[in-house]
């Protein structure tokens, strides 16, 4: 089976840098409302920018895999969300796998907290997209794939 695997550029540990409390998430979106960037403000100022990267599998069929790399300053227009009790606790993180088209494919995240509080972010139904699942995020989550059909492993 041919693997698709996060995309991470000189992250040393994606694992850790999901784990860090958020303060804030920062979306960039389309004119007609798809976000097409994500950003996970760290309480200590460091950010980690997430976006998604289209792979061909078959015939007119794609997959995406999420692309992760850190940021200092945030570029363009994004639209800042307060990520409610989350910037003091230790966040624990898993990945979420797609298998279809013979491929597995990294194409989400979830973060949680000691009271699963749910943060989940996964490649979104347009290609390019992200689409993101929190208590206090009011977009309409539009996954590439129904949510059931991610399988969680451990990063």
């Amino acid at each position: 089976m041919k693997e698709l695997r996060f995309i991470v550029g000189s992250l040393v540990n994606l694992k850790d840098e999901l784990m860090k409390p958020i303060e804030s998430i920062m979306l960039k979106k389309l004119p007609h409302g798809e976000n097409v960037s994500v950003v996970l403000r760290h309480s200590d100022g460091s950010g980690l920018l997430i976006q998604s990267e289209m792979y061909d599998v078959g015939e007119r069929c794609e997959i995406g895999v999420l692309d992760f790399s850190l940021i200092d300053e945030v570029d363009g227009e994004f639209l800042r969300v307060k990520a409610k009790n989350l910037s003091n606790v230790k966040l624990n993180a898993s990945k979420l796998v797609i298998h279809d088209f013979g491929v597995k494919a990294e194409s989400g995240v979830c973060l949680s907290d000691e009271n699963d509080n749910r943060i989940i972010i996964v490649a979104g139904a347009f290609p390019n997209t992200i689409s993101i699942m929190a208590s206090f995020i009011s977009d309409k989550f539009e996954p590439e794939y129904p949510i059931s059909a991610y399988i969680s492993e451990s990063l």
